[in-house]
Order: structure tokens, then C-alpha cells, then sequence
């Protein structure tokens, strides 16, 4: 009888704890109302309790204690949801959520290795034309920016700066043959040896920093 009473008991308490939570479901998509977002994250504020979108854009929280949650919808790229949520019976509760693609600004990164006071560290002859006078000047030809660095050798050809003959302190003057030019690190191409007569040379116009 003893053994009866003790199985009658759990049973209860176990249906009783089981009926103290619910589901959450739903479907998250764009603005548009027709387009769905795969990999959303779903998840309640302050709890492990959360989810993803699969590839139609549903998701499914099970096992949610009863209470009020504040509901949390985030995506790379789309402003984050934020809502108030109830969950009050052993039920199922649907939330479909459509976000707004954000557009976020970012902010200009400078990154240097040692800064201005780096160059003078620098074995040999070094200079830098800063953006600033790049812009004080706004030149575009290639020419009449580096006519203010010393030990430069320039040779005007066609007036515009798409064909500079450029030579530093000591290597000549013919066609930059013994220089090497890069731009953001990278050789130029074709470059001047290839071709002398038809090479490519960017417009300063459009350079932030010539360093010499």
C-alpha cells in the first residue's frame, strides 16, 4: 500500500512540473514580408534559452519556464528586436519578427607601425607627404608632388604625370628603371621594364600618403 501511494505521488509531481512550461515559435524574415533570414539568432535575455532560424527561417524554443522574458532577434546586418514576452500556459506561443536591414558607419582607421617619429629611425634618406599636404596642394600630377622632396631627379614628359621619369639622389633618371614602385605595397603592373612606353602609373589625386 506504502509503494501504491509513493508511485501515485511522483506521477503527479512529475505532470505538474512538466505543465509549468511552454514553446516558442515562429518565423523571422526582412522588411519585404517574403524574405526569410537563415542563421537569426533567437534567445532570451538573462536565460540559456535560444535558438536559430533553419533555411526557411523558423525557429523553436521548447521548455520554457512560465514568466516574462524580454525576447531578443539578432542578425549580422539588421538592427536587433527587442520584445516583451509572456509565457503563461503549457502551450505554444507564436512570434514572427520582420527586421530592418542597418546601416552602420565606420569610422576612419589609421595604423602605423611606429608613427611619424619611426622614419627618423630609418637608416638613409627618408620622407613622407602626409595627406594633409596632399590636399593643401591638390595636385595630380606625380611631378609636382615630389618636387618638394629632396634628392628627387624628376623628368617632365608629357606635362600630365602618366608617364614620370623619376630618379632618386644617385640612380639616374630613365624611365624609373632602377626604382621600385608600389602602390599600397603592391608592385605596380605592368611594370616600367616591361613596357616603358605604355605603363600604368595611378593618379595622385586619388592617394592618401606618398612615402619616399
Amino acid at each position: 500500500m506504502r509503494n501504491t501511494l509513493l508511485f501515485l505521488f511522483t506521477s503527479v509531481l512529475l505532470t505538474n512540473t512538466f505543465a509549468q512550461t511552454g514553446t516558442l515559435t515562429g518565423k523571422i524574415l526582412i522588411d519585404d514580408h517574403f524574405t526569410v533570414l537563415p542563421g537569426a539568432s533567437i534567445f532570451l535575455e538573462k536565460t540559456s534559452f535560444g535558438s536559430s532560424t533553419n533555411g526557411r527561417g523558423n525557429y523553436l524554443v521548447t521548455n520554457i519556464p512560465f514568466g516574462t522574458y524580454e525576447m531578443v532577434i539578432a542578425y549580422i546586418g539588421y538592427e536587433t528586436i527587442r520584445k516583451e514576452i509572456v509565457i503563461s500556459e503549457a502551450d505554444t506561443l507564436v512570434q514572427d519578427f520582420y527586421m530592418t536591414e542597418s546601416v552602420v558607419a565606420l569610422g576612419e582607421a589609421l595604423i602605423m607601425t611606429q608613427g611619424h617619429t619611426g622614419l627618423k629611425e630609418i637608416p638613409g634618406s627618408v620622407h613622407y607627404i602626409s595627406p594633409k599636404e596632399i590636399e593643401k596642394f591638390n595636385y595630380t600630377d606625380i611631378n609636382r608632388t615630389l618636387r618638394s622632396v629632396p634628392g628627387i631627379n624628376i623628368q617632365e614628359e608629357d606635362g600630365y604625370g602618366l608617364r614620370p621619369n623619376i630618379g632618386l639622389r644617385g640612380t639616374g633618371v630613365e624611365r624609373s628603371s632602377k626604382i621600385t614602385i608600389m602602390e599600397d605595397g603592391v608592385l605596380m603592373a605592368p611594370a616600367p621594364y616591361a613596357d616603358p612606353a605604355a605603363y600604368y602609373f595611378p593618379t595622385i589625386g586619388r592617394m592618401q600618403g606618398v612615402e619616399i
